[in-house]
């Protein structure tokens, strides 16, 4: 056994059969002590770190943390005090002592702690409401002589600044909920100082609550719905407070989205833009706080504009070229149709051979007649022969926006594709949306053959 400045060599133990010695045989130093040996007032700038020595430790590691950053001074130090320089103000310092025995640590070190006047704030974290106008800060009470904290926050990289009731603060938290409009979307960071009356110490760690603050949740279930190409209703289902309001905005054919109405309170807004019948309108909203307006946007509802029909086609299910039963008309609309205005499970197709009515007369109520319910479409001579009335059921689509009629007779040839002039339905019973008639432009696709 050996002894030198106070440490214990235990060779045997160490060197000669490192299998008496193990990590979890390296007790921990005790006793482990800083001062300050060099500095005044608030500074130190020598400071030793002393400890008790641990039976079979051959050396120690000796690391310095300063505003929660561990770096380490030595690898392998062989006695039981350490003196370190340098020139800190206001900071508190921590060493850390871990016994090493050949290749083994302890698994648990020793801390010495020492404030150089007032200590800093080294452990702020923070919690981020869901509604990202609310920031909970929390931290723990620096070594040193503290009075009290000032909490400071920026935007975007700007300068710091004292946020509102955070200034020579006694406590060691703040709930932030203050609304920074001339900042909406930002990049928000926090620090924390810690001061003793007038002296301000070192800032804290810094965090960072979010990379675009004013995150206010968006509405959900955003729906447009309309029949006139100046009259459209924007529906959506509200976002949880702080949300005060919302911004409608709108793009018309994939021109953009603008705001059209700035903080409308509630769950709808009505539409009079006049948007040429068949023109795409996009909705989505921006939620808001008194005048901070969020940038992360709802879902989108869109919708043309105007009640049209989209599509006429024949689908040909038996014999191609003729009109055999379960050949189908599909018919398309743009909106909803009225239940109202189309009734009964059976309705009629006027097929015409010759003459300047020649075509095919397209029915949504039973029985039907002459006059068109949904169209007439003039087609050139001999497509239908010969002429004769298409009897059918009709089903509708749970939006009600596909009418589908498929045929129970049959007995006419078709000749070709159908084609022709689109002429919107004339009948008293015609389909509707709302009280409103069918546009006759935009002119369908006309498609499909029997």
């Amino acid at each position: 056994m050996l002894v030198v400045a106070g440490i214990a060599w235990a060779w045997a133990a160490s060197t000669v059969n490192t299998a008496q010695v193990t990590a979890a045989s390296l007790g921990t130093p005790g006793s482990p002590t800083a001062v300050r040996t060099g500095g005044t007032g608030d500074t130190c700038t020598s400071i030793n770190v002393t400890w008790t020595a641990v039976t079979g430790a051959s050396s120690y590691r000796v690391e310095r943390n300063v505003s929660g950053t561990w770096i380490e001074l030595a690898a392998s130090h062989v006695t039981t005090s350490y003196g370190d320089s340098g020139n800190w103000t206001n900071y508190e310092i921590q060493y850390r002592i871990t016994p090493k025995a050949a290749n083994w640590f302890a698994p648990t070190p020793a801390i010495a702690s020492i404030a150089c006047g007032t200590g800093d704030v080294d452990d702020l974290t923070f919690t981020f409401a869901s509604s990202c106008i609310s920031t909970q800060l929390n931290w723990t009470t620096p070594l040193g002589t503290v009075t009290g904290y000032n909490v400071e926050y920026r935007m975007n990289g700007g300068a710091w600044t004292a946020v509102p009731g955070g200034t020579n603060i006694a406590t060691t938290s703040l709930n932030d909920t203050t609304v920074y409009t001339t900042f909406p979307h930002g990049n928000l960071e926090y620090r924390v100082v810690a001061r003793n009356g007038a002296t301000i110490g070192n800032t804290s760690n810094i965090v960072a609550p979010t990379t675009g603050y004013g995150c206010l949740l968006a509405p959900t279930d955003v729906a447009a719905s309309g029949c006139l190409i100046n009259d459209r209703t924007v529906t959506w289902t509200a976002a949880p407070a702080p949300v005060t309001g919302y911004d409608v905005r709108r793009q018309v054919n994939g021109g953009g989205f603008t705001t059209v109405q700035p903080n409308v309170v509630g769950t709808s807004w009505n539409d009079t833009g006049s948007i040429p019948a068949g023109g795409l309108v996009e909705y989505s909203l921006y939620s808001r706080n008194s005048t901070l307006v969020d940038n992360v946007t709802s879902s989108i509802a869109s919708m043309r504009s105007g009640f049209y029909v989209v599509s006429v086609q024949f689908v040909n299910i038996g014999t191609p070229g003729s009109l055999n039963v379960d050949d189908e008309v599909i018919v398309t609309f743009s909106q909803p149709v009225e239940p109202t205005s189309v009734t009964g499970a059976t309705a009629n197709i006027e097929l015409v051979r010759n003459g300047p009515t020649s075509g095919a007369s397209i029915h949504a109520t039973a029985p039907g007649g002459a006059a068109s319910a949904i169209a007439y479409i003039s087609t050139a001579n001999n497509i239908f022969n010969p002429s004769m009335t298409a009897t059918g059921n009709v089903t509708w689509n749970a939006a009600r926006t596909v009418w589908t009629w498929k045929s129970t007779s049959a007995g006419t040839a078709h000749t070709a594709p159908l084609a022709g002039t689109w002429n919107v339905g004339s009948s008293a019973n015609r389909a509707r949306c709302g009280t409103n008639n069918l546009l006759g432009a935009p002119v369908p696709t006309l498609s499909g053959q029997w």
